[in-house]
């Protein structure tokens, strides 16, 4: 995964999953758009699978009470590494 291909702005806490979700940039261009169809890389060694996904999940306690201010500091942190423009 590069921070450089998660969309700082797509970064949502989904109660159901008890997880924060980080999703690809949309707008990718030059060497990152080959991560277009899937910026996160998994590999399952037991099967030897490799595959990208589009989403990344994080799982955060429900009682967390800092759920808003992980989500903000994974978007501050995605926006440091993205390209200048």
């Amino acid at each position: 995964m590069y921070l450089e291909t998660l969309d700082p702005n797509d970064i949502t806490y989904i109660k159901e999953e008890g997880a924060i979700i980080l999703k690809c940039r949309q707008d990718l261009t030059g060497v990152l758009k080959r991560f277009q169809d899937g910026c996160i890389d998994r590999t399952f060694m037991e099967r030897d699978i490799r595959r990208a996904y589009s989403r990344v999940n994080f799982d955060i306690p429900e009682n967390s009470q800092k759920i808003e201010e992980i989500r903000e500091l994974l978007s501050d942190l995605i926006k440091m590494a993205q390209p200048e423009k």
